[in-house]
C-alpha cells in the first residue's frame, strides 16, 4: 500500500471520528488537535531521518545505506603549547610549557 493511500485512509478515519464525536464537542476538538500535532511531529521526524540518508545525485530519500566502516589511517599528533604567566597588572612574567 502506498504512502498516499495510507494518508488518505488516515484522514478519512479522522473525518469519521470528527463526525461521530461531533466537531463542537470539546473532547473531540482536543482529540483531533492532539492527533494532528502528533501526525505533524511524526512527519517532520520522518522527513529529517530520510534527509540524512538522501542520495547526493538523485535526491531520493532513504537511498543511502551504511555498508562498512573502515579506518583509513591513524596518527599521533603532538602540539606544543606555550602558556604565558601574567601578574595582576597584566604584565607577562614568564611562560610555562
Amino acid at each position: 500500500m502506498s504512502r498516499t493511500k495510507k494518508a488518505g485512509i488516515f484522514f478519512a478515519v479522522m473525518a469519521i471520528l470528527m463526525i461521530v464525536l461531533g466537531v463542537n464537542d470539546r473532547d473531540a476538538e482536543f482529540l483531533t488537535t492532539g492527533i494532528g500535532i502528533c501526525v505533524v511531529i511524526g512527519l517532520i521526524a520522518y522527513y529529517l531521518q530520510g534527509r540524512k540518508k538522501r542520495c547526493p545525485s538523485c535526491k531520493k530519500l532513504f537511498a543511502l545505506q551504511k555498508v562498512e566502516e573502515k579506518v583509513v589511517s591513524e596518527e599521533e599528533v603532538y602540539v606544543l603549547m606555550n602558556n604565558n604567566v601574567r601578574n595582576k597588572d597584566v604584565f607577562k612574567t614568564g611562560t610555562t610549557i
